[in-house]
């Protein structure tokens, strides 16, 4: 910024400099050509900020991105080589010699009384409270599956 504003001084003192040469004799056209000489050296000192401006502009966006790809490659490689020490790992444990192990088959035990003989036990375990409960536990959750799907068809809709 500041150089730009130096080097806008300095055009604009050049200007005025070169600005006071031409009227020595004191005719009115010697006057008429240094304001136009003036004038164009103000709009050349202007562009010129301008182009300063821009380029700055260029220059910060440049570290900005450069910045911002040396992040990205920095992740990039971090993620490499995770990944490389996740591979080195399963394939050191592949390599390694599988020994053969012999497996025992479990018999069922079969059980000595009935299947109706179990759910009359069982069901005769539960109280009228634990049974109303347990009812109405089910019928919530049917509630709550039958919504949960009317609100996927809904979104599914929209």
């Amino acid at each position: 910024m500041w150089r730009g504003l130096v080097l806008v001084l300095l055009l604009a003192a050049m200007a005025a400099i070169a600005g006071c040469g031409g009227g020595s004799n004191g005719s009115g056209e010697g006057s008429q050509s240094s304001l136009g000489q003036g004038r164009e050296s103000a709009v050349d000192a202007e562009e010129a900020a301008e182009n300063a401006e821009r380029a700055k502009r260029r220059s910060v966006e440049a570290r900005a991105v450069r910045s911002e790809e040396a992040e990205l490659a920095a992740k990039r490689k971090k993620r490499e080589a995770a990944l490389a020490k996740a591979r080195a790992r399963t394939t050191s444990s592949a390599k390694s010699k599988r020994t053969r192990h012999t497996h025992t088959r479990t018999t069922k035990k079969r059980s000595t009384t009935s299947k109706k003989t179990q759910q009359a036990s069982k069901e005769s375990t539960e109280t009228a409270a634990e049974k109303a409960a347990r009812q109405k536990f089910a019928e919530e959750e049917a509630r709550e599956a039958a919504a949960f799907k009317r609100r996927e068809k809904q979104q599914e809709a929209e």
